[in-house]
């Protein structure tokens, strides 16, 4: 009986200043708190290896960096600011992979931060204009997403750049800024209003909630305060926007879409009472569906429903 073996691990032990860096090569835009990662690293150790192909350069051998620059970019300042890093840890990949199956590796890798919607974009958008794959199913395939939503990516970057950097801040995410487009009939001048709202609704936020006194106890107003550094805010926390914070007015698409739901919903309930008056007949919305798609009349489904109804009640 064959026992279990131990195989030699794909993770080296690399120097990071033999590490290059590509311009333009990785799709991240927003890299985060690095010095608060940095500290993670000096305290914990880099947890998750880097990856990286091997290139030969007149030097010798270095290292493209694939994925991990939020990583990379944290250590090279440990080491500036005086550290002992002689090495990290690297994953290597073939150096046959192709220029589109790396970019693939630099999202299925992605151990850190996510990619956000705009990055998302980008990394997609270099497929298709480098990689010269046309196709938005077989992108979405490579990447294992949907392809509507691979579409969807894609229109991000051709919005006006006001709209690009809202997703890009993170300040309004992708799905929020169409339903406001999609409310908007695409009319990018009425959707900067509402989200003009938007903007002035979430800083009224931060100063009620700058100005809410805290509630302490009698004990703990008598006593002395000991002033604690305030940490200050971060900004995008500060303007997240969000569709809760906006009331559509009834020209709006949405209001439409709503009020010709409504309108459906007030037709069925009277051909019911007309096909069976004072029965409480009443559709699960998938029943109702699925019976409809199999080309049967509402009146048909209807009586069928009442004398099912009939026969349970005798």
């Amino acid at each position: 009986m064959e026992t279990n073996k131990t195989k030699r691990s794909d993770i080296y032990s690399i120097d990071p200043r033999n590490i290059i860096v590509k311009d333009g090569f990785n799709s991240r835009v927003n890299f985060g708190d690095i010095d608060e990662l940095a500290q993670q690293i000096k305290e914990k150790g880099m947890l998750n290896p880097v990856t990286v192909q091997t290139i030969k350069t007149p030097d010798g051998d270095k290292y493209q960096l694939v994925d991990g620059e939020r990583r990379y970019r944290a250590v090279m300042k440990l080491i500036e600011d005086g550290e002992n890093i002689p090495y990290i840890k690297a994953m290597m990949v073939s150096p046959e992979l192709t220029k589109s199956e790396l970019y693939v590796q630099q999202a299925m890798r992605n151990e850190g931060k996510n990619f956000n919607e705009y990055e998302w974009a980008i990394l997609a958008n270099k497929l298709k204009s480098e990689c010269g794959i046309e196709n938005n199913s077989e992108i979405a395939r490579m990447l294992g997403k949907n392809a509507g939503v691979v579409s969807y990516w894609l229109q991000i970057l051709s919005m006006p750049e006001d709209f690009q950097d809202l997703v890009r801040t993170g300040k309004l995410c992708g799905a929020d800024l169409r339903r406001i487009l999609q409310a908007n009939d695409k009319d990018y001048d009425k959707a900067r209003a509402d989200i003009k709202v938007l903007e002035e609704k979430a800083m009224e936020r931060v100063k009620q909630a700058e100005n809410k006194p805290e509630n302490k106890t009698e004990q703990q107003s008598a006593e002395p305060e000991s002033k604690q550094p305030e940490t200050p805010k971060k900004p995008e926390q500060q303007t997240k926007l969000t569709l809760r914070d906006l009331d559509f007015s009834t020209n709006t698409k949405a209001f439409r879409d709503s009020k010709a739901i409504l309108t459906a919903l007030d037709s069925l309930d009277k051909v019911i009472q007309h096909i069976a008056p004072n029965s409480n007949i009443s559709f699960d919305t998938a029943e109702l569906r699925s019976q409809l798609q199999s080309g049967k009349l509402i009146t048909d489904i209807i009586k069928e429903k009442n004398k099912e109804m009939l026969r349970e009640a005798n």
